[in-house]
């Protein structure tokens, strides 16, 4: 239901102070994602950031009352899901960030030299997305099972540090405390490499190894989660209905 012009008018009061604060942390993550040095400890303090303008929700709250429906462009990852549906996938992760002066796109591992079946599947292929089902999208698997960005964001922001720190107690906690082990990259005598884990691959759990300048591959995740909010058209029309906001009112 269409919210009638006196209820727009209240929320726009109501969410004036937030609003101000999201331009101002959007241009933070902004600068975080146009970086292209980064370090693990910057993305796991972002995560709480992230976490209160997705998760909690301060970001829709803010949109709702100026533009309505937020919706995010996004990878299409229905093809990877589907090739996932007909064999598990030892490892993949959507990613779509710029880390130390590259792109890093889609990352698949598997053993042996057998190709996988993934038709259909495109890199650039884009979809439109609620920030519910944004938030919701299954961006990591590791052997077949699935995370979302929201269970990322929660991850690293509660348990990880960002936040909170604590053990990986439920079994998604687990699972993508797991996935941490089995990529991560970094920079080898001045290159970026991305190195792959075998044994993170293998049916016994492996160990996260902590290396100080290795950003793993949850951390990319969010990165990218991180920057395909700020390159939003729709975000940024927000950020100028704001201003206008601020403009008129000064």
């Amino acid at each position: 239901m269409a919210m009638t012009e006196e209820q727009r008018s209240a929320r726009l009061r109501a969410t004036a102070e937030k609003a101000r604060h999201l331009v101002e942390d959007l241009a933070y993550l902004r600068e975080m994602v146009d970086r292209d040095q980064l370090e693990a400890p910057e993305l796991r303090r972002a995560s709480a950031l992230l976490r209160r303008l997705l998760v909690e929700g301060d970001l829709v709250a803010v949109a709702g009352p100026r533009l309505g429906k937020l919706m995010i462009s996004s990878p299409d990852l229905g093809a990877l899901h589907r090739a996932n549906d007909r064999e598990a996938i030892p490892f993949a992760a959507a990613a779509g960030a710029s880390l130390f002066g590259v792109e890093v796109a889609t990352m698949l591992a598997h053993p042996g030299t057998r190709p996988r079946d993934l038709r259909g599947y495109r890199p650039d292929a884009r979809v439109q997305l609620t920030m519910e089902n944004f938030l919701k999208q299954r961006v990591i698997c590791l052997h077949g099972e699935w995370v979302t960005r929201h269970q990322i964001i929660r991850f690293v922001a509660n348990v990880g540090s960002g936040v909170h720190s604590g053990a990986p107690a439920e079994p998604e906690e687990r699972l993508i405390h797991r996935m941490r082990s089995a990529c991560q990259m970094e920079m080898v005598d001045g290159m970026p490499t991305i190195r792959s884990n075998i044994d993170a691959l293998s049916d016994e759990p492996a160990p996260f190894v902590y290396k100080r300048n290795a950003i793993d591959v949850v951390l990319i995740e969010l990165l990218t989660t991180a920057r395909l909010i700020v390159e939003s058209p729709e975000v940024a029309r927000l950020e100028a209905l704001i201003d206008a906001e601020h403009l008129s009112v000064a």
